[in-house]
């Protein structure tokens, strides 16, 4: 059996993070004292993820770290997924934990969270693309929202598609129509209608998407 790389922290590591975040301590001594934590989660990782010790970075990616082991865990054990989790293949591994945890949006570290709980597990862990992840690094925060919505729109007949979501998230026509734009640049919603007044839907893609960041 293969070494899994997606390794979850256990709360010992954890408050060694944290705690040497909140003295000022350096990466070297988290290093030093703190050992299982590197090895365990980032030691199978390439060096520009690890990065330079020291840096106030890389405390930030820490600290997502152990935020998004506790979101991952919270969504495995709420499945009944237990350890040993699916062994994840490195050419997804990496640009998945990169790309997870240098975004720091709320909107988008859920996502991040409920695809990285998916590729860890069994049963949908064929859900998670490669593709994916360069997908979700193109969305805002708003696009992110807009997508899930348009699962409850697909098929609906509405007097104006831009009205209607503008209206349920409280934003203006012209950021909903930047944010559509930019799914439908994706290929992940589309329209009979070239200017998308009247219908919208989820394309494959779009519902292959929102299935691997499923809860």
């Amino acid at each position: 059996m293969t070494k899994q790389l997606i390794t979850l922290l256990d709360p010992e590591s954890a408050k060694a993070i944290q705690e040497a975040a909140k003295l000022g301590s350096s990466m070297t001594d988290l290093a030093k004292e703190g050992g299982s934590w590197l090895s365990g989660v980032l030691g199978d990782l390439p060096r520009d993820i690890v990065g330079l010790f020291g840096d106030w970075v890389q405390f930030k990616r820490a600290e997502r770290w152990i935020d998004y082991n506790t979101h991952v865990a919270a969504l495995l054990k709420a499945r009944g997924v237990q350890p040993p989790y699916a062994d994840v293949s490195p050419s997804l591994a990496v640009p998945l934990i990169t790309a997870a945890l240098d975004d720091s949006r709320d909107e988008l570290k859920t996502l991040w969270a409920r695809l990285l709980a998916n590729a860890l597990d069994p049963a949908r862990k064929d859900y998670v693309r490669n593709s994916f992840i360069d997908i979700i690094k193109r969305l805002e925060p708003l696009d992110a929202l807009i997508l899930q919505a348009v699962a409850t729109l697909s098929g609906e007949v509405l007097p104006n598609v831009y009205y209607a979501v503008a209206m349920r998230f409280s934003r203006g026509e012209d950021e909903v129509r930047v944010s559509l734009e930019n799914l439908t640049e994706l290929r992940l919603v589309g329209s009979p209608q070239a200017v998308m007044q009247t219908h919208i839907y989820l394309t494959p893609k779009g519902k292959m998407l929102l299935r691997a960041v499923s809860e």
